[in-house]
């Protein structure tokens, strides 16, 4: 069993996912409850206040082993006189840098040891330079075929930036008439300024993160793409009608705007959208390219990584990922019928691995 100690580890940074166990064997190895604990690099979620301390570790940031790349820490072992540690996830034995060194005392602990809080804690935040070491990796060359922005820049690393947001809105016709859609505008209202109650009172509080920034992509049988720009009054549409080969015509700087500075534009593109309601037709078709809205947020999320939030109404049948509606039955489910669940098109798994690579999160 593993044992956490108050020493190395706060008491609220891990929690039983299994509130009571049985005591007996025998029950134990009938009810196969799985004993799971859940682990908290920051407490600041379980207790309302970050209790980890912050490490400076000076312009050559914080020792790392120099084969698997862990992070000095309470269980590693000091030898040859405090030059070397030995690594305690691969038994590796690293030079310690110049600036780092200390001596160790009978008990072969370095004599710093009070003072260097990565090495008596489990959970410490380590503030690191702005070397380019720490920067994630831009993604392969095949995935900016359809992006803008130049193909060269794969092979540079990314500087770290406030985290991008592009909302995917399914606008086709069931959306529309179901109130899907208009319940989405709800949400994502409340998601971007919050909601309050009428006596100017705040209910819910908004939820992205301070200096965010945001796109909007809305889909039917084709792609919209909207210049959300605070500087107009009413947002610009660019309509990109081939789903088959879905691209991306504005670079991405163009289409990610501050949430706050253009709530204006944003409100009056839902306003906008909701207009639509009154012309639809009751024997419109609903189509709708999922997969082509995805592939074009991937695109302007390429080089910077992401979230993608979609909100989905329709089954795609447009596009990449194409869909056709199952046929149901009433017959009991077998164990051919649980093909049904697995992807039927393996761009969903293409886009998967894309959006991995990219770092973006759908």
């Amino acid at each position: 069993m593993l044992q956490l100690t108050k020493a190395t580890h706060h008491q609220s940074s891990f929690v039983s996912l299994l509130g009571t166990c049985q005591i007996l064997p025998a029950l134990l190895k009938i009810s196969t409850f799985p004993l799971l604990p859940s682990f908290s690099h920051s407490l600041i979620w379980m207790t309302g206040k970050n209790l980890s301390r912050s490490v400076e570790c000076g312009e050559s940031g914080p020792a790392r082993c120099e084969k698997c790349g862990g992070y000095v820490n309470p269980w590693c072992t000091w030898i040859a006189g405090g030059t070397k540690w030995k690594c305690n996830l691969c038994a590796h034995e690293t030079l310690v840098a110049s600036d780092y060194f200390s001596a160790l005392d009978a008990n072969f602990n370095r004599l710093d040891y009070s003072e260097r809080p990565e090495l008596q804690k489990g959970t410490v935040d380590f503030v690191v330079s702005q070397s380019s070491d720490y920067w994630a990796s831009n993604p392969p060359p095949h995935l900016t075929l359809t992006s803008f922005a130049d193909p060269t820049q794969s092979d540079v690393a990314r500087i770290p930036q406030t985290i991008r947001y592009i909302f995917a809105l399914d606008v086709s016709h069931t959306s529309i008439l179901s109130g899907f859609l208009t319940s989405t505008y709800v949400a994502l209202r409340t998601i971007l300024y919050g909601r309050f109650s009428e006596d100017g009172s705040e209910v819910v509080q908004e939820s992205l993160p301070p200096g965010c920034s945001i796109a909007l992509v809305t889909f039917d049988e084709a792609v919209h793409l909207y210049d959300l720009s605070p500087n107009q009054t009413t947002p610009r549409q660019l309509v990109i009608p081939d789903v088959d080969e879905p691209f991306l015509p504005l670079p991405p700087s163009a289409l990610f705007v501050d949430p706050h500075q253009s709530r204006a534009v944003i409100e009056s593109l839902f306003d906008i959208l909701q207009q639509r309601q009154a012309t639809l037709l009751p024997s419109s078709a609903s189509r709708s390219c999922l997969g082509s809205a995805l592939r074009t947020s991937l695109a302007a999320l390429v080089y910077t990584g992401g979230h993608v939030i979609s909100f989905v109404c329709t089954l795609p049948t447009l596009g990449p990922g194409g869909l056709v509606p199952l046929e149901h039955s009433n017959r009991d489910e077998t164990l051919d019928d649980k093909k049904s669940y697995l992807p039927r098109d393996i761009e969903w798994n293409n886009l998967g691995e894309a959006c991995a690579d990219a770092g973006v999160c759908i």
